[in-house]
């Protein structure tokens, strides 16, 4: 984060479907509620296959994107986005980038 925290998430797998959340969303909304004039400025996702990382990347889902790009939009500074698996790493500068023709606050209007 902007002050320096650093924030470690995990998914929260239920049964019920899809009553779980993914790491990525809990993080943001983590970092929102406890820290909510601090922008996200970097943020890597990574997971793990019997414990292991993968061999390739893995991206985060639409909803989860568009929760990123609103998050960016409220600090507005952009979020750098690292996408990690054994073989290579992936980066974007911003959240944008990950969701190209995204739903935005003027769409409400």
């Amino acid at each position: 984060m902007d002050n320096g925290e650093i924030i470690q998430t995990n998914n929260q797998e239920n049964t019920a479907c899809p009553s779980g959340l993914c790491a990525e969303r809990i993080t943001v909304f983590y970092a929102n509620a406890n820290y909510p004039d601090t922008p996200i400025i970097k943020l890597a996702i990574t997971a793990f296959k019997k414990g292991d990382f993968m061999e390739e990347p893995v991206y985060p889902c639409g909803a989860y994107r568009q929760v990123l790009v609103e998050s960016e939009n409220r600090s507005k500074i952009l979020m750098h986005i690292l996408m990690a698996g054994k073989n290579r790493i992936d980066i974007v500068d911003s959240a944008s980038d990950l969701l190209l023709r995204k739903f935005n606050y003027k769409d409400l209007a």
